[in-house]
């Protein structure tokens, strides 16, 4: 899991295996928000791949 993520609140372990399973893509698009989230949900909230 990238640090950038521990570091706007814990990580659900459905949440860690939903990052397992995501394509590329969708990884691509999640580590982009990382950048301004303020919130762990800020990252994955806006898709509908889960």
């Amino acid at each position: 899991m990238p640090e950038e993520l521990e570091e706007i609140g814990p990580i659900p372990e459905a949440t860690k295996e939903r990052v397992a399973r995501a394509d590329p893509g969708v990884r691509d698009r999640w580590l982009d928000r990382v950048l301004s989230a303020r919130t762990i949900e800020a990252v994955f909230d806006a898709d509908l791949d889960s």
